[in-house]
Order: C-alpha cells, then structure tokens, then sequence
C-alpha cells in the first residue's frame, strides 16, 4: 500500500471508530466514487495480507470503474492486486454488496501473458478487425497469436496503422498461405 495515502482518503477518513488508528494505511473512509456514488472503504494490513473492502451508499456491488478507483487509492498504478473467487467451503458473506481486493506482503502475484488477454497496442476495434482478417488464413490459436505479435511489432518499428502492419506480414508469406 502507498506509504502515504492521497488526500481525498484522508478527507474522508472516518474518525473515532476505536477500531482503526486515525493516520496511516489502515482505516475506514467514505469517498466520492467516480460514478457518482459514496464509497464505504475499510482498509487493513494483517495476518501477511494488505486488504481494502469496499461498498457502495446503494443497494448494489461496486463496478469495475470504482473498484479500479480504489486500487489507485491505495496501490501504485504498477502494483498487481486481486479479487478472489474462494472455493465454495471457504465462502464468506458478511454484507451482501461488499467487493475486497487483495495483495500478499510477501510475494507477488502471478500473472498470466498480457497475449493470453489481447495484443498491446491495439484498442477493442483495431484487434476485432485484425482477427476477422487473421481468420481468412485458416491459422491455428498458436499461428494467429503469433502474427498478431508480429503485426503489432511492425507497428511498433514503423509506427504504421494495423492495416499497413497486415499488408507487410501477409506479403512476407509463403504463396500458398497467404
């Protein structure tokens, strides 16, 4: 967690509770969420965990936006934390539209390869029209994973769109693939 928090969690620091300390990571706050909405945030750093819990002023879960809004409360932009989702014998539910995120103290979060996810550099449509195009290739998982990190470096290199990235990985082919 940030060694000092921003100052809109200090503002909204809830005081007195004779739970939490009033300075330092750990605490409880009342924020406003980036949807228009309070946020109800607990924090804690126990048992070799950092957790912050967090809940809205309305009958429903926080959203992804507000949940990223507190993981930057509370974590650099470069810090990896999770959300879980524990084994059913292990499932706890004290309030009904409440979300946590987690980080080990003391080691780091697996990740999967970004390319398990998308291709860095390009947005939702870029990457939809490239695999419509990767598609009339009949190429394998492997082989269209592998030409859109091709494609995406020679956009890189030459800083040229997707399409001029395609053109030059279609015309460095065999004859009988492209």
């Amino acid at each position: 967690m940030r060694a000092h928090l921003p100052e809109i969690l200090e503002l909204g620091r809830v005081r007195d509770t004779g739970i939490f300390p009033d300075h330092g990571a750990d605490g409880r706050f009342i924020v406003q969420g980036p949807c228009g909405c309070a946020l109800q945030v607990t924090s804690a750093t126990e048992a070799g965990w950092e957790h912050v819990s967090v809940n809205t002023d309305q009958s429903r879960s926080p959203n992804w936006q507000e949940m990223c809004f507190v993981k930057d409360l509370f974590w650099d932009e470069e810090e990896c934390v999770m959300q879980l989702h524990p084994p059913l014998s292990q499932y706890v539910k004290t309030h009904p539209y409440c979300l946590h995120l987690w980080k080990p103290l003391h080691e780091e979060i697996p990740v999967p390869p970004t390319i398990l996810v998308g291709v860095p550099g390009f947005e939702t449509g870029q990457a939809l029209a490239l695999i419509a195009k990767l598609g009339e290739h009949n190429l394998t998982f492997a082989e269209e994973t592998i030409a859109m990190l091709q494609i995406s470096q020679v956009m890189g290199e030459e800083g040229c769109s997707w399409e001029t990235a395609y053109q030059r990985w279609k015309e460095s082919l065999p004859r009988e693939v492209a």
